[in-house]
This record gives structure tokens, C-alpha cells and sequence, in this order.
């Protein structure tokens, strides 16, 4: 069988996902003393983009509406909300990783959204061209340098 990067991708995807409900749905939420513990929050989106881990231990979850923290035991969301400039800047949540300084940094469909974890907010970051007007961006990969700065890649 010849795979392809986009059918290997699909079945990292689907392994990633088989084992976030074989370890999230049956055993979660069983203590050592054997009482069920309730997790609290749902996905609204059932399509997920991305997944990672950051520095404390929660799982970020980024689906086509919203990004999701789960600590273990509730699951957080995190919306775009127009009325609201420490929100994320975009609901489709493609790309997120973290930074030295705990800071998760979060690719949507709008651009780039960082989350200061110590001020529990984001910060929006419009990405414009070179008429100042806002473009578009589908981001898809970071790169760190050595001097901690990032690089945003997209396909635009």
C-alpha cells in the first residue's frame, strides 16, 4: 500500500484520536480509590487540527471552532468573541505551541492569538500586508530559532 503525506497524516490523526477516547472516555475520571470523578465540558466541534501538550501538562485542543484545555478533569474552551479584544482572533484553531515563557501561541484562521498564561487572557495579533490591510492567514507550522523568536509558515 503507497501512502501518501495527506493519508499519513489522516492516520496519525485517527490513532491520535482512538487513544484520546480510549484514555479521556473509559478510565478517566476513576480515582485510585475507584470513585467516579465527573469531567465536566464537551467539544463543539467534532473535527480536531491540532493537539499539544504544554509546559504545566494541560492537553490544547484546537478544533474548526475554538480551542480547548483539558487539565484532567474539565474541559475549558476558548472562543473568538467580536466584543472582546482578549479572546482568540479566530475560532478554527490550526496550530498552537508554547514558548519559554509558558506563553501558548495559537494559529487560527484569522491569524495569530498568544495566551499569556500568567494574565489568563489572549492577546490578538492581526497579521496586515503591505497596504495595511488585514490578510488572511491559514497558518500551518511554527519554527522556533535559537534566540526564542518564531516563524509563522502559511499557505497564503
Amino acid at each position: 500500500m503507497i501512502l501518501n503525506s495527506g493519508t499519513t497524516n489522516m492516520h496519525i490523526r485517527c490513532v491520535v484520536i482512538i487513544f484520546l477516547f480510549m484514555t479521556v472516555n473509559p478510565f478517566a475520571g476513576v480515582t485510585q480509590t475507584g470513585h467516579r470523578q465527573n469531567i465536566s465540558g464537551s467539544l463543539l466541534s467534532s473535527k480536531i487540527n491540532t493537539l499539544h501538550q504544554d509546559q504545566i501538562g494541560y492537553i490544547w485542543i484546537g478544533t474548526d471552532f475554538g480551542l480547548y484545555r483539558f487539565d484532567g478533569y474539565h474541559l475549558q474552551s476558548f472562543l473568538y468573541d467580536a466584543n472582546d479584544a482578549n479572546t482568540l482572533l479566530g475560532n478554527a484553531c490550526n496550530l498552537i505551541a508554547d514558548d519559554a515563557e509558558g506563553n501558548l501561541w495559537v494559529g487560527t484562521d484569522a491569524g495569530i492569538s498568544r495566551y499569556i498564561t500568567h494574565e489568563n487572557r489572549f492577546e490578538q495579533l492581526p497579521i496586515y500586508d503591505l497596504n495595511h490591510r488585514r490578510f488572511h492567514v491559514d497558518a500551518y507550522a511554527f519554527l522556533s530559532d535559537d534566540r526564542g523568536g518564531y516563524l509563522l509558515l502559511s499557505n497564503n
